[in-house]
């Protein structure tokens, strides 16, 4: 488990019931958007904003010479469910606040490659305000679009801040919503996550855009079901690259990571922590993770179904690609059922008794055709609790040679 996840786990079980509340805990600090439409509940469709184009208005300034955070909300409240929001061709928005909007429905914010950024770290707002001021916060809605659009966090301006007292300042929160995509976004030296996701989110989709320099996670998810993160980068994650850690309300099903670019980056993979709900249909599925080991530490504490790990490979010398603690697996995995673990290749540092896989109380396991680079084979056991287990037509070793198969897989 990464360092901060428990940390993490503590601070939301201090608001029972609402795994992001902490997120937006500084009232004073944070403007709302609410729409008068209520929750539509209709499935995303990828092009939400399809009624009249909204153009920002020329008196709310495009080139970052003053906060306009309760501008863009004021506007943004005026325009109706259904709009197309156009912001100003490469505009700089400055926003020192946070964008919070809400029980929207059916909105595309256009970015038009303009940026939105603070031009402070917001100790001027108290702690508790500083802690929790992300960029963009949606909650309660449906079907919302950003696209083309670029958020800069705090982290380099420069401030002598450390990062934990401000760990909270995320880039994108969403909660409680029906249907979000960010397509072709980028974000930027975050305090907090770049992409935090809510309990009762459903229908997610990121897609074609870039992240680098995060103080915390990368990509954090608290709850909800059908979540993919798609052909996108992310890099220099000072936590866990992907996290998750659900809340008593936050079980998971649906969630895809395909094909995507990781950089490197410090801890984690993947990693699962938080409460023991129940968790389902997870593909990590064609990523390349350069000078990055490809570590996963499926702590799950309730229960997984149906977990595939397929067709990813690490690019780059051993030094920064293998996976070095001594003993265990690459992928660690525990209390979870029907695992396909297929045409991986993973390096591990040979010497330290590393395995592909290490397993506890997981039962239904396949392990086929992969290459463990620097391995000492393909499976290994934490516990005694596991069953139907098996390997065949995988790569180990120092020099590689391909380890005798379980039997039939």
């Amino acid at each position: 488990m990464s360092v901060g996840v428990g940390r993490a786990a503590r601070r939301y079980r201090q608001h029972p019931g609402s795994a992001f509340r902490a997120v937006v805990a500084g009232a004073a600090l944070v403007l709302t958007v609410s729409g008068c439409a209520g929750l539509s509940g209709g499935s995303f469709d990828g092009v939400p904003g399809t009624g009249v184009n909204r153009v920002v208005p020329a008196s709310i300034p495009s080139d970052c010479s003053r906060d306009v955070t309760g501008a863009l909300l004021g506007w943004i409240s005026s325009v109706p469910d259904g709009s197309v929001l156009q912001f100003a061709r490469n505009g700089c928005y400055r926003i020192d606040g946070t964008l919070r909007i809400e029980a929207r429905n059916n909105l595309t914010f256009e970015g038009n490659g303009s940026t939105f950024r603070p031009l402070t770290d917001g100790t001027e707002l108290g702690p508790r305000a500083a802690r929790t001021r992300s960029q963009f916060f949606f909650v309660a809605g449906s079907n919302i679009t950003l696209q083309d659009l670029t958020v800069r966090g705090a982290a380099n301006l420069g401030l002598d801040q450390l990062g934990y007292s401000l760990e909270a300042q995320h880039a994108f929160v969403v909660a409680q919503t029906n249907g979000f995509h960010l397509n072709s976004v980028q974000a930027y030296d975050v305090y907090g996550d770049f992409v935090y996701i809510g309990p009762f989110t459903n229908n997610v989709l990121v897609e074609h855009s870039v992240f680098d320099r995060s103080a915390r996670q990368g990509w954090d998810i608290g709850g909800g079901s059908n979540i993919t993160f798609d052909s996108s980068s992310i890099s220099d994650v000072a936590h866990a690259t992907i996290d998750l850690e659900p809340q008593d309300t936050g079980a998971v099903g649906g969630l895809t990571i395909s094909n995507n670019t990781i950089r490197a980056g410090r801890l984690m993979f993947f990693s699962i922590g938080g409460t023991p709900v129940p968790m389902k249909n997870f593909k990590i599925l064609n990523n390349v993770l350069i000078d990055k080991p490809m570590k996963i530490q499926a702590a799950v504490l309730g229960t997984l179904d149906n977990f595939t790990i397929s067709g990813n490979r690490v690019s780059g010398p051993i030094e920064t690609t293998g996976v070095d603690q001594s003993g265990g697996g690459a992928f660690f995995i525990q209390n979870s059922n029907n695992v396909v673990v297929t045409n991986n290749q993973v390096s591990m540092t040979w010497g330290r008794n590393i395995t592909g896989v290490n397993l506890g109380n997981t039962h239904g396991v396949v392990v086929k055709n992969n290459v463990w680079n620097g391995g000492a084979g393909s499976v290994s056991y934490w516990d005694n609790l596991n069953t139907n287990v098996c390997w065949s037509g995988n790569t180990a070793f120092v020099p590689p040679q391909l380890e005798p198969a379980s039997g039939p897989c």
